[in-house]
């Protein structure tokens, strides 16, 4: 009745304004008793047991509110998502609204890889490709962006190469003077021992003594990291041929007739977009 709803508000207020000062184990017994959920759901949050909670609102079939719950606790247990995305896909009828916020939170905090994800929904018989079909493509969107960054890469070490190349070849096939006559680390006057390298900086040779090269000696150290993203470059080449995935990828969806997790989940088991 009226008085037994606002003894309960009572006790809600005065569990919230002395968190800890009560044998939690004790009034949770005595709440499930009395079938007083709400003062259960604040002990839970006291003791930070946010998973309790989402549970909570698991049993009482409520969506809505699981989501509302991993979001208000989300950040301090990022994982709620995942138990949120695993109950609805195990429902009969996954709710659509509430498991596209859970798919958003998942893809923006990197929980799972993307193949687990779609490993999990099509669990569910009753999971539709438009379940998905944002998630997928923000990953291939995500995919697609690294792949444009990594060709204008290549593209530049492709150049370097080239550049790397007719050094080399004038190299073989000319005779080379060295002048320098200071040093291109300290820039003092060059005297023995002293390192010469067939590389060159703002078109000086890179040469120096011997002593400011320390450990590097067998590399210039104003070269070496140029020189060592051109053979990066050798390890990179087959990203440009993944441009390519994408249209094969959409062809083989639209034929897949009703398997298109099947279809998506073996292009993300095979490495295809990450």
């Amino acid at each position: 009745g009226g008085g037994s709803s606002g003894g309960r508000a009572r006790a809600l207020e005065i569990m919230a304004a002395n968190p800890g000062k009560f044998d939690a184990e004790h009034i949770l017994v005595v709440c499930r008793l009395h079938h007083f959920p709400d003062g259960a759901l604040v002990l839970y949050e006291q003791a930070g047991l946010y998973r309790e909670v989402v549970q909570h609102y698991m049993t009482e079939n409520d969506p809505t509110s699981v989501v509302a719950s991993c979001r208000r606790f989300g950040d301090r247990d990022p994982n709620l998502w995942l138990t949120a995305l695993n109950w609805m896909a195990s429902r009969d009828q996954i709710p659509i609204d509430d498991v596209g916020e859970v798919l958003k939170e998942v893809e923006e905090k990197d929980l799972v890889p993307p193949l687990m994800v779609i490993q999990i929904l099509s669990q569910n018989p009753g999971a539709h490709l438009s379940l998905i079909k944002g998630f997928v493509t923000s990953a291939l969107q995500r995919d697609k962006a690294s792949i444009d960054k990594d060709s204008a890469l290549i593209a530049q070490y492709q150049e370097e190469t080239e550049r790397m190349r007719g050094e080399v070849e004038a190299l073989r096939s000319e005779g080379r003077i060295f002048q320098s006559r200071n040093c291109s680390a300290c820039q003092q006057p060059l005297d023995l021992p002293s390192v010469h390298f067939m590389c060159s900086r703002d078109g000086q040779p890179c040469v120096f003594h011997k002593r400011c090269l320390g450990d590097s000696e067998h590399e210039c150290p104003l070269c070496g990291e140029e020189h060592q993203r051109a053979i990066n470059m050798r390890s990179s080449q087959h990203l440009v041929e993944r441009s390519a995935v994408h249209e094969s990828f959409f062809r083989q969806l639209n034929a897949s007739e009703g398997r298109g997790f099947e279809t998506i989940a073996e292009y993300f088991g095979r490495g295809l977009f990450t």
